[in-house]
């Protein structure tokens, strides 16, 4: 008879290939229904040589396949590298960290258990849902900084400890062996964010909208980072504040960021595109800017 811990792992996974493929409205547009019922059979054969978070890292893999960013698993992580990672043109950098390991910010991620970081990525790629290179761009960072994706495609062999290969800023390179973190110490210990030495785009980083004033060039920059109500004001109010401050400050200026916002609904931002249409004070050439990733 088959242990249990198997046979609720089949469950789930008949689960998936039947509610998946009758709830979304066209799931197989990229993968074949064929192909997709017999990825899920392989992983139900091979279920006993697997432990339960490399079954979720393949049930992942077999989701994101279908092509639909919104189509995906949620992966329970609990491991965290202490290091936020961006992944610029010129590659994945370093950008917030604990006190203890400020010596590695703004550092280049080379290597992670010995494997370059393009190989990594190719990695990572398979599990992260996505319909374009820019949305893996803003979702895979997250991903690598989890001990147990790492762990679950093979990356690495542990979750506790983390062995990483830097380009520091002096361009010398490094072999750090680095412990890992729960999410909550996590939020506790890598709060940099708040620091004037960095970018606008990188301060709060976890509050959905918020403003700042450049008083030397009466610019309001407008943060939007999620399409989604946040906090006691909600997204029409706190733009309609902000069109109200524009109007009483005698602002020359606009700069809505939108590099690191991944969605939501988009119609809350409607009342404040046409405020902002009938706004001559702003609304003329070379006074409104738009910043994307």
């Amino acid at each position: 008879m088959k242990p249990e811990r198997i046979l609720k792992w089949e469950e789930d996974l008949q689960q998936l290939e039947i509610e998946l493929a009758k709830r979304h409205k066209n799931l197989f547009f990229k993968m074949k229904r064929g192909e997709f019922k017999q990825q899920i059979m392989q992983l139900k054969e091979g279920l006993a040589f697997y432990d339960d978070f490399e079954i979720m890292i393949k049930m992942s893999k077999i989701v994101s396949a279908m092509g639909d960013s919104h189509t995906t698993i949620m992966l329970p992580h609990k491991a965290f590298i202490p290091f936020d990672f961006y992944w610029f043109p010129e590659g994945i950098y370093i950008v917030d960290t604990s006190k203890e390991n400020t010596k590695y910010l703004h550092s280049a991620l080379l290597e992670v258990n010995g494997i370059p970081i393009e190989d990594v990525i190719k990695r990572i790629e398979s599990v992260i849902s996505h319909e374009n290179q820019f949305f893996l761009r803003s979702q895979l960072p997250r991903y690598l900084a989890s001990a147990e994706v790492l762990y679950g495609l093979e990356i690495v062999d542990e979750v506790e400890r983390i062995d990483l290969k830097l380009k520091l800023t002096d361009h010398s390179m490094e072999d750090i062996r680095i412990g890992t973190m729960a999410f909550q110490e996590i939020q506790d210990k890598v709060s940099m964010s708040q620091s004037l030495s960095i970018p606008l785009y990188r301060r709060n980083k976890n509050v959905n909208y918020w403003s700042f004033l450049i008083e030397e060039s009466k610019t309001l920059y407008l943060n939007y980072n999620s399409c989604k109500d946040f906090g006691e004001s909600g997204v029409v109010d706190f733009f309609k504040e902000r069109m109200a401050f524009i109007q009483s400050e005698k602002v020359e200026k606009l700069v809505l960021d939108l590099r690191n916002n991944l969605g939501g609904n988009s119609s809350l931002l409607e009342p404040f595109i046409r405020d902002l249409s009938v706004c001559s004070q702003i609304n003329q050439k070379g006074r409104i800017y738009m910043r994307i990733g």
